[in-house]
């Protein structure tokens, strides 16, 4: 709100003046199909990086998600490492945890990592604290509290039991009969 010459809500606030403010967030795809999503992202990059200089600021959000995890992560660490030794100030929102645990390893004093806060049966307050990388999203949340269409899911996180609409289990869910808790997944999703 600062950097765009506005009142800040707060009782007190220090920043620095960036010397410019640019965005690099994610698009849908080229509904002419002259180019492919990744392709939109790296040309959008080249831009701003002909442009942006020292004691600038730059804000992304899931950028380089038009290619596989493996490739974003090291494409999004690239670009982000070179904004940083330029001395261009870099906010990053990222689902790809080997991008963030790779500068969460390698850049340990340069970094501050934000997550949503979130408590053990899935629900959210909303507000951000420090907190590491986690390899997760919590995407399974979203999909028990959407209704999860698969039956035999429901039993395997704590987040399917939060799902219900009075917190008791369903009466369907024959592994919530049998042990009146839903076990934790240990299903952990794929980084590469």
């Amino acid at each position: 709100m600062m950097q765009c010459g506005l009142f800040v809500t707060a009782r007190s606030y220090q920043a620095d003046v960036a010397r410019g403010v640019f965005t690099h967030f994610i698009r849908g795809e080229d509904p002419g199909m002259t180019s492919g999503r990744l392709d939109d992202e790296l040309k959008r990059m080249s831009v701003i990086a002909s442009q942006i200089g020292p004691r600038a600021l730059i804000l992304f959000n899931e950028s380089f998600a038009g290619t596989n995890e493996r490739e974003g992560a090291e494409i999004g660490y690239q670009v982000v490492r070179a904004l940083l030794e330029a001395q261009i100030r870099v906010f990053f929102v990222t689902h790809r945890y080997a991008f963030a645990d790779r500068f969460h390893r390698e850049h340990p004093s340069a970094t501050l990592f934000l997550r949503a806060e979130r408590q053990p049966d899935g629900r959210r307050n909303y507000k951000l604290a420090v907190k590491d990388p986690l390899p997760t999203s919590f995407g399974e949340d979203l999909y028990y509290r959407l209704g999860g269409w698969l039956e035999e899911d429901r039993s395997f996180t704590p987040a399917a039991r939060a799902a219900t609409l009075d917190g008791e289990p369903e009466a369907s869910s024959p592994a919530w009969q049998a042990s009146g808790t839903a076990a934790a997944s240990s299903h952990t999703p794929e980084t590469g």
